[in-house]
Formats: C-alpha cells, structure tokens, sequence
C-alpha cells in the first residue's frame, strides 16, 4: 500500500473545505432549531412528501371556502340590514297615514317618500353586487322610483271607480304579466346559491321579486297616487287610498319579518360552516407543522456533536500551524 502525503498548500485547503463545510451544517441545524421547521423538507421527507402535499392542497380549499363563506355572509348580512331599512320606511308611512286629517297632498308625499327609499333599498349593491338581484347580481333590479311611479299612473289612468283603480294596482304589482314584473324580469334572476364549505350549500333567495317587497312597495305606491288626477276625479278616492295604504302598510310587516326570519337561518348555517372550516384549517395546519417541524432534541444533539466536530478542527489547524521543521526533525 502506498501512503500519499498532502502539502501544506493542500492540506491548508483540505482543512478550510471542512471549516466551511462544519459552519455551513452549523448555521443550518441554528436555523432549524430557532425556526422549528426543517430546512430541506423535500429531501428530510424523501417519498413521504406525499403526505405533506396532501395537507397543503386541503389547507389551500379551506383558505378558499372561508373567503367565500366571508363574501357570502357579507351578502346576507346586507340582505338583512336592507330588509330592516324596508321596514323603517314601511312603519314610517303606516304611521304617517294613520292620522285621519291626512289629506292628499300630505299623503301623496308620505307615499313618494317611502316608495323612493323602499327602491334604493332594494337596489342595494355590496361589493359591486345587487343583493336582491339573485344571480343576474350585475345588475339594477329595479329602475328609478319616479319611473315606477310614472307606469302605475299611466296603468290606473281611465279607471272610474275606486274598485277599478285598486283592482289596477293589484294586477300592475301582482301579476306576472303586470308591470312590476315586467320591470324586473329582465334585471333579476334565480335565487344565488353559494357553496360556503364541503357539503354545504346556502341560497340567497331575496330577490327584488319577492313578495314581501311588493307588499309593501304597494303601500307606499298607493299613497303616492293620493294626489294623481285619476284619483282626484273619484269622489272619496283620495281617502279610500289613504285607509288601504295604511291598513296594506301595516300588513306588509309579517311577511317582511318572515324574510329576516329565513335570512337569519342562512346566516346560522354559514357562521356554522366558517366555524368548521376555521377548526378545520388549525387542525392541518398543525399537522403542517408536524410534518415540516424538525425535532427539537435531534437538532440539538446534532449541534452539539457539529459545536464538537469544530472545536476539534480548529484545535487540530492551530496545531499543524504550529509545527516547524526543527520540531519535525527531532
């Protein structure tokens, strides 16, 4: 066997490639010890990185579906707040026609009021979105309130009985040929539904057509034609509004708590759901962090044989650096 000897000048670079290399694993174990994750998870996890990939692919659908339940019960909360402004504007008018001295320049101006909020409300928009537009959310469910306004006059326009112009008005809000729905087939759609988590779908069922709305749209709509020249042309007509107005005001209150009745229940099921996935989400995320995580009492074992491995090369260095050729030869 034949010995090979290295230089000085390799030797002095053999030693400095171990230093490196002794500092390079050194400064790696620290960042691992102070970060508590693995510096190379890939190769540490080799064929089980599988699994790892696994959690964060599910850690990624659950960041989706509590955006989407968020935006969603967003969207119901809006919903709800509006249907409360609906009915402040409702109960406003109911009161506003009670009083027997209405007359109908006073009650015309009651209606105008509370049909012009009614509408706005409804027109809602959250996040660039008609709430009550169901899935068309794009766009405007309802035109301007004066434009309304001006349909309904034209269609109880001719009518000569007070039985006439309420039968009018009841066919232009209630039917589905009437001229309420014409204005809103085209600008409102189905009932949006949003999958806010796996198994779990809500809908957003208010829409602008909804009868609730036009109950009390109605109302409003019939006290604002107090003044119309139809009416004026009706002996007792204006008055005969004025107590339908009132007695339909007060009557659009059940089906309007009925709606934040069924919106409530919605909002239920989506707080349920962003509870799940938000337990969900922790859950993975600590096996994450399992999986990632590298073992507090090997990396110090590790460092502490590197801390020794270095003291011994440097002792080693200062060593060789110390002999001389006087001290070779003796």
């Amino acid at each position: 066997m034949v010995a090979t000897n290295l230089g000085d000048m390799a030797r002095s670079f053999q030693t400095s490639r171990q230093l490196a290399d002794l500092k390079t694993r050194m400064a790696i174990l620290t960042r691992e010890m102070s970060s508590g994750e693995k510096s190379d998870v890939a190769r540490s996890l080799g064929a089980a990185g599988g699994r790892l990939m696994a959690v964060e692919t599910d850690i990624g659908r659950m960041t989706a579906f509590r955006g989407v339940a968020r935006d969603f019960a967003r969207d119901l909360g809006g919903a709800q707040t509006a249907i409360g402004r609906i009915d402040t504007a409702r109960q406003a008018l109911a009161d506003a026609l009670v009083p027997q001295a209405t007359g109908p320049a006073a009650t015309a101006q009651s209606g105008a009021n509370a049909f012009r909020d009614i509408v706005a409300t409804i027109n809602i928009r959250i996040g660039g979105k008609a709430v009550f537009g169901g899935d068309q959310s794009d766009s405007t469910p309802l035109p301007d309130a004066a434009t309304m306004l001006d349909e309904l006059r034209t269609a109880i326009s001719g009518a000569v009985t007070t039985d006439d112009m309420f039968a009018r008005i009841d066919n232009w809000f209630d039917d589905p040929a009437g001229g309420y729905a014409t204005l809103t087939d085209s600008t409102t759609g189905a009932a949006r539904t949003c999958r806010v988590a796996e198994g779990t779908v809500v809908t957003l069922d208010v829409t602008a057509k909804d009868e609730a709305f036009r109950a009390s749209l109605k109302s409003a709509a019939m006290a604002a034609m107090a003044d119309d020249p139809t009416v004026s042309s009706m002996s007792g007509a204006a008055d005969d509004l004025r107590r339908e107005a009132a007695r339909s005001a007060v009557a659009a209150a059940d089906p309007l708590a009925r709606l934040q009745a069924r919106v409530g229940l919605d909002e239920g099921r989506v707080e349920q759901a962003q509870t799940w996935l938000t337990a969900r989400q922790t859950e993975l995320e600590l096996h994450q962090q399992e999986i990632r995580g590298a073992d507090p009492f090997e990396t110090a074992t590790a460092l502490q044989q590197l801390q020794t491995q270095l003291e011994t090369q440097y002792l080693l260095t200062a060593r060789l650096a110390g002999l001389s050729l006087v001290d070779y030869l003796r």
